[in-house]
């Protein structure tokens, strides 16, 4: 048996159909009956985290998979994971390789400004400060280099856009029966880095600070760590890494300056008692929770703590869905842009080849699409970026007009 193909403690039929591969195809490369190719080894190993020459020419004697486990996997090995857990973690590392095929293939090269960001906030803080002091001084100086503080307002707009461009990969999918609620790591040749955010039952709001936290873990903890995992309803604790991503999450996201600008901006006095109208619109304009919100306000002196429990029990999404359309599900937001239902653009994005669903994210799909129209790429290399069947390509995207051309 091929030991390298087991260190994602998946089974072969999982990791094949994960990878869109026959499952009988799959356990003869496992039971070393045929060859991997090339261009397929390649590929795999880069999700496993492994050496392509490794998959090709395996040990022949039996070699265990503690000695050759990479720290991704050995990190999922936790109890309070399971089967999906792994298999989001494994798809989020096969998109990984897709995108980074699509940029050599369009000889964009690949963003890296992210190496040389996480360099300068590394070397701007003090390392012997207590953990939270340092996430907090972290997120103060990455928030000046990408020009953050303009406008002393919310950042859930322009969060995404800016880190992938310094080249971090940001998905959010629903995977309703994962425990993962985020988790990042690296990934292919160039140690891409990728956050993953499970978007399943939670808001845009929470989901802002849920990349901010990871992205936390992306500079201090890994690739060491192999990835960071969190989970739902897991306290920090006494977790350096937790208490640092929590601290740094909360000074991007809502620094004292915005929260007392967007205050004053809407004549909310942190002394007077709070209306739903008041935390309705600091939710909006700061773009996260409640609970970070007045976490932060608490730490900042702007909020008594005794105005906690009155704020977190304030019914304000009623409120908050006339003031922001983020806080719309998604047929609200469709009859609010006048859009039809049956045929949404986040059903669009859904991939179909794995066994798992995955949604992609939209640049990632409109470049793949701007590739195919270009003639970069063939249609069945296409839908195979994609991760759906070429008939469901053609289909969704109406492709057709291309078939003549290739």
């Amino acid at each position: 048996m091929n030991p390298y193909l087991n260190v994602s403690g998946l089974d072969a039929a999982t990791c094949a159909g994960l990878l869109g591969y026959s499952p009988r195809l799959f356990q003869e490369w496992a039971a070393g009956q045929q060859l991997i190719p090339p261009s397929i080894a390649s590929h795999i190993a880069s999700v496993l985290g492994v050496d392509a020459n490794d998959l090709m020419a395996p040990p022949k004697q039996p070699v265990s998979v503690d000695e050759i486990e990479p720290a991704i996997w050995f990190k999922l090995r936790s109890e309070n994971l399971g089967p999906a857990d792994k298999e989001l973690v494994f798809l989020v590392r096969q998109l990984g390789t897709f995108y980074e095929e699509l940029e050599r293939v369009r000889s964009q090269g690949g963003a890296s400004g992210w190496q040389l960001a996480f360099l300068q906030v590394r070397q701007q803080i003090n390392t012997q400060a207590p953990p939270r002091e340092q996430g907090r001084e972290a997120a103060q100086v990455l928030r000046s280099r990408m020009g953050w503080n303009t406008g002393r307002t919310g950042i859930g707009e322009i969060i995404r856009g800016s880190l992938r461009n310094l080249g971090i990969l940001i998905v959010e999918s629903p995977i309703r029966a994962s425990k993962i609620e985020g988790c990042a790591f690296h990934v292919g040749d160039s140690q891409r880095p990728c956050i993953f955010v499970n978007n399943h039952g939670t808001t845009w709001f929470r989901r802002n600070a849920v990349i901010l936290h990871e992205l936390a873990h992306l500079i201090f903890d890994l690739p060491s760590e192999g990835a960071s995992l969190d989970v739902y309803n897991h306290s920090p604790e006494n977790e350096i890494s937790e208490l640092r991503a929590e601290a740094f999450a909360q000074e991007a996201a809502a620094p004292k300056e915005v929260l007392a600008h967007v205050a004053q901006k809407h004549g909310i006095s942190w002394t007077a008692p709070f209306k739903v109208d008041d935390l309705a619109t600091l939710v909006a304009d700061t773009h996260v929770e409640p609970r970070l919100i007045v976490r932060a306000a608490i730490e900042s002196g702007l909020l008594a703590s005794t105005q906690k429990d009155v704020l977190l029990g304030l019914q304000i999404w009623d409120r908050l869905k006339q003031l922001s359309e983020h806080a719309l599900s998604t047929k609200e937001y469709l009859e609010f842009v006048g859009q039809e239902e049956s045929e949404p653009w986040n059903l669009r994005r859904n991939t179909t080849i794995p066994s798992r669903t995955l949604r992609l994210p939209v640049t990632y799909v409109k470049n793949v699409l701007e590739a195919c129209e270009e003639g970069i790429i063939s249609i069945s290399r296409a839908a195979r970026l994609l991760m759906i069947d070429e008939h469901v390509f053609l289909e969704r995207f109406k492709m057709d007009h291309l078939l003549g051309a290739e």
